[in-house]
């Protein structure tokens, strides 16, 4: 039923990108296509001449292109089996990323978060990972980053207290 009502959301050109975390080029689509749409709406209602009407239909047929485009962009980005491929690389990549911190290989580690968050930049226990690599490496500017783009991914809560009872045994706000 989500996906339905993302892509129905998505004649808007880009808002279904961008509610799917897909904000910089989603947002490029939506500037885009809105345009094109005020194009079509300038031509026509300023049909005094050929070259208005011209505007008009060229407005409707590329911001009619930029609506259907975005629509199978998210069908796209919102298909089960793709979703499902995500997490297994995120999920991988978080084993990974253990694995190698708990063999004191905090390089590697750093490898295989880095390429699970490029498979979804908002998984939390990467992010998780992430901030206990910035942290364990001593760069409290760097550890205070990646704790603000923790919590504000972690939504759910989940590394919530995990974060503070670090902060509280080592001390310190990053």
């Amino acid at each position: 039923m989500l996906r339905l009502l993302l892509v129905i959301f998505s004649v808007i050109p880009g808002a279904g990108a961008v509610l799917l975390g897909r904000t910089v080029l989603g947002s490029v689509l939506l500037f885009v296509g809105l345009n094109l749409w005020n194009l079509a709406l300038i031509g026509f209602a300023l049909w005094i001449s050929e070259r208005a009407e011209l505007l008009g239909w060229t407005g409707l047929v590329l911001g009619a292109t930029a609506s259907l485009g975005s629509m199978a962009w998210t069908v796209a980005l919102s298909a089960p089996g793709r979703q499902r491929l995500l997490q297994e690389v995120c999920d991988r990549a978080h084993r990974t990323a253990m694995f190698c911190f708990l063999r004191d290989k905090p390089g590697e580690a750093a490898v295989a978060v880095e390429a699970g968050l490029r498979a979804n930049e908002s998984d939390v226990d990467l992010l998780f990972m992430r901030w206990a690599l910035a942290r364990a490496a001593g760069g409290k500017g760097s550890a205070r980053g990646e704790r603000r783009r923790l919590l504000a991914a972690d939504r759910d809560d989940k590394w919530l207290w995990e974060v503070r009872r670090e902060e509280e045994l080592r001390g310190g706000g990053s």
